[in-house]
């Protein structure tokens, strides 16, 4: 069974990804703790990591550095930098995360402990309601072009309602710029939510086929038909994204464009399409793993280490401009 990580946490720990350092050599912490980070991180890739049978090539690479001295005499920190560093070196897969973080560990230990129960619906998370759930900015651009800026992919229930609101609050708009620039992801089940805002009302639409080694299952991404409130329909959309658009928002802008709905104008994005999820490796230490992946329907692939195809490229300062030019255009039609 899926045990997801906290909800308020993940979006959070994505915006803090510890950054690989050539200097590793810090102050220095007891070989021990590294041999016993190893050693769970090993065990948790055996049984998770996406891709069965590559697991042992990484568990070798991982003994093999170790033999050579390369985690010995590394503070915490240090430690989960340069195992992150060289987890996504070999692989190219950037959800790979070694980090010391004690209270998120404790946590996850604590709800990996608890029975499982059936505790009714999820609630919303206080701090993404208060964040609104990330929908930032929302205006009109001009009389007929409408934007809504989504800062990052809320994991709670309210997030796909909140949306809504703020595409109704656009009556007028005649085409819609989505701002996923700075969005480092977040909860995959919203993002079939928010999907599910740009088909009509009752049409259930297969995105793509998902597959989640720990369950060894395969199940099909799809949108949901009965989703009540707002939707915006046969009306361009223009998808801004940056090299620091990720994950989850990736999913948003991919889908869009594949299915013929989207023009994306920016910046080539990260390249991160493996679902993951968080384990804690003790010592206070936490992993992201990759533990699946995601393949379209309409492309028979996804967007792992190539990014999201980009219609209008050009600098993720310049993507708003480029993308109410291009609306303009659309809603002109052809000349």
């Amino acid at each position: 069974m899926h045990v997801p990580c906290p909800t308020a946490v993940l979006p959070l720990l994505l915006l803090a990804l510890p950054q690989p350092s050539a200097n590793r050599l810090v102050r220095p912490a007891p070989v021990r703790q590294a041999d016993r980070v190893l050693d769970r991180l090993k065990e948790e890739l055996a049984g998770k990591y996406a891709f069965e049978g590559a697991e042992a090539w990484l568990i070798e690479s991982l003994d093999r550095n170790r033999a050579l001295g390369d985690y010995a005499g590394l503070e915490a920190a240090a430690l989960g930098a340069a195992i992150t560093e060289d987890l996504r070196a070999w692989t190219s897969d950037k959800h790979f995360l070694v980090a010391h973080m004690p209270a998120f560990a404790a946590e996850l230990e604590a709800h990996a402990a608890r029975p499982e129960t059936d505790e009714g619906p999820p609630a919303d998370d206080p701090q993404e309601a208060a964040a609104n759930f990330g929908i930032g900015r929302v205006e009109m651009l001009d009389e007929r072009v409408g934007l809504i800026r989504l800062a990052s992919i809320a994991f709670s229930p309210g997030a796909v309602p909140a949306f809504q609101e703020a595409l109704a609050s656009l009556p007028a708009a005649e085409a819609l710029v989505l701002d996923l620039r700075d969005n480092h992801g977040g909860g995959a089940d919203t993002v079939t939510g928010l999907l599910s805002c740009f088909f009509p009302q009752g049409e259930k639409v297969t995105l793509a086929t998902r597959y989640w080694r720990p369950d060894d299952e395969e199940s099909l991404i799809e949108t949901d038909p009965a989703l009540e409130g707002a939707r915006f329909l046969d009306r361009p959309i223009l998808v801004l994204t940056s090299g620091d658009t990720r994950s989850a928002a990736e999913a948003l802008a991919y889908h869009l464009r594949a299915f013929g709905l989207a023009f994306v104008v920016g910046e080539r994005t990260s390249g991160g399409a493996h679902p993951a999820d968080m384990v804690s490796l003790g010592d206070g230490f936490v992993a992201l793993i990759p533990m699946g992946w995601t393949t379209s329907t309409r492309t028979g692939t996804d967007w792992e280490g190539r990014g999201v195809p980009i219609d209008v490229p050009c600098a993720a300062a310049e993507a708003e401009g480029e993308a109410l030019d291009l609306a303009r255009r659309l809603l002109e039609g052809p000349r």
